[in-house]
């Protein structure tokens, strides 16, 4: 076995005698051979009611109880140099004994009847934490544990999510809160502070649940709009998709607008912008929104590789005379009234490139020149928005817009239109 193997939890090794497996022996008291000193210690699916008989066994760093009748675990304190402690489907009550595991790392305590986790606020070195399908309520101050990375809580009889910020270090990567009893989605909104959350499950919550009283949604862009380092919500992974439609919440929609409390009218909103899938309207043809992602990819690559970039046709001189004999217009002065911009058809050789280009230069504009805003559609109340007309400036905000900034580009505002104009 490789080094380090042998420590890690559910790995067994009977050949060199440090880890002792005593499970399913109908054992009602810890009760070890003479000279026996294992490194893991496993009980599992016995009738053990008190840790005790272990103070002699300080070189134990692998303890695993399962599935017995434990009441209480303040016998753990004997054990200074424990690492992994299993203790499942168990009838545990509080918390005990665990100030003194300062090298504990892998706790579960799922299965139990805990209320109360703060007694594990001192166990600074803990990475992993299972204490779902118990009776916890609120989440107790967990700050301290730096080194925190995953944490389950699903099972439990949480409501709110208020504490989070205070209460759970920034770095935890996997969270779990499904089949809790909270109601209001906005709640999420206080996972804002895990700025390195990957992992998320808030599944069979009442909040994501079909009500008969509200109307149907569907709720992963709008988590994906507060937990933006999210990369598998619920088991599945997220998709470019709902990262764009995240996106769009984010900055162009009121994916941040609602307040805890305001669970109806979250409804209300994403039943309009986001409704199921089998009832979308919101983006009439997922084609518009994946050829809007594929422009975004293409010129985020051109922004990485300059030398991609289309070229512009170089400025004609002021003085210099039309190809055709006719009079060239002065670079500041808008053309005829009436005499726009010819347009050119996607198969027009005129046109540089395949696709919009995002790095030519804006063109310039006398200051008295007015500039004609495109028709905007009026739309009736409760009627949903097509794809152009709500994401006309996806690209154009935020990270995007900033990119465009840095490189010198004021007109790279891609719109489904012009997309659409390119097929």
């Amino acid at each position: 076995m490789a080094d380090g193997q042998e420590n890690v939890p559910g790995n067994r090794d009977q050949g060199d005698g440090r880890i002792m497996d005593l499970s399913r022996r109908g054992l009602s008291r810890i009760e070890l051979p003479p000279g026996a000193a294992p490194v893991a210690l496993i009980l599992d699916k016995n009738n053990i009611s008190r840790i005790d008989n272990l103070q002699t066994q300080d070189q134990i760093q692998q303890l695993s109880i399962a599935g017995n009748r434990l009441v209480r675990m303040v016998g753990v304190s004997q054990l200074p140099y424990l690492r992994v402690l299993n203790l499942p489907n168990n009838s545990i009550v509080t918390i005990e004994g665990v100030k003194q595991l300062q090298q504990l790392e892998w706790l579960n305590l799922s299965g139990n009847s805990i209320k109360d986790l703060t007694p594990l606020s001192s166990c600074m070195g803990l990475s992993h934490l299972d204490v779902s399908d118990n009776s916890i309520s609120s989440i107790a101050d967990l700050s301290r544990l730096t080194g925190l990375k995953t944490l389950l809580l699903h099972g439990n009889i949480l409501t709110t999510l208020r504490s989070v910020p205070s209460n759970l270090p920034s770095y935890i990567n996997i969270l779990s809160l499904a089949e809790n009893e909270i109601s209001d989605l906005n709640e999420v909104s206080y996972l804002l502070c895990l700025r390195h959350l990957e992992q998320l499950s808030i599944m069979n919550n009442p909040c994501v649940l079909i009500s008969a009283i509200l109307p149907q949604f569907e709720y992963r862009p709008f988590i994906i709009n507060w937990c933006l380092t999210l990369q598998i919500l619920d088991g599945q992974p997220i998709s470019r998709t709902e990262s764009l439609k995240a996106e769009w919440l984010y900055s162009q929609g009121r994916g941040r607008h609602f307040q805890p409390g305001q669970q109806a009218e979250l409804a209300e909103y994403l039943s309009t912008v986001c409704p199921p899938s089998a009832q979308s309207q919101f983006l009439y043809d997922d084609s518009k929104l994946q050829k809007v992602l594929s422009k975004q990819q293409l010129h985020q690559h051109q922004l990485q590789h300059p030398q991609l970039r289309p070229q512009s046709q170089p400025a004609r001189p002021a003085n210099q005379s039309s190809p055709r004999g006719q009079r060239a217009q002065p670079a500041n002065q808008s053309p005829p009234r009436g005499q726009g911009r010819p347009r050119t058809s996607p198969q027009s050789p005129e046109r540089p490139g395949a696709g919009y280009s995002l790095y030519s230069p804006p063109r310039s504009r006398s200051p008295t020149a007015k500039t004609r805003s495109p028709p905007r559609r009026e739309l009736s109340p409760g009627q949903p928005r097509t794809a152009w007309e709500s994401y006309s400036s996806m690209l154009s905000s935020r990270g995007a817009a900033q990119l465009y900034r840095q490189n010198g580009a004021i007109n790279g505002d891609i719109r489904v239109q012009d997309i659409e104009a390119g097929r």
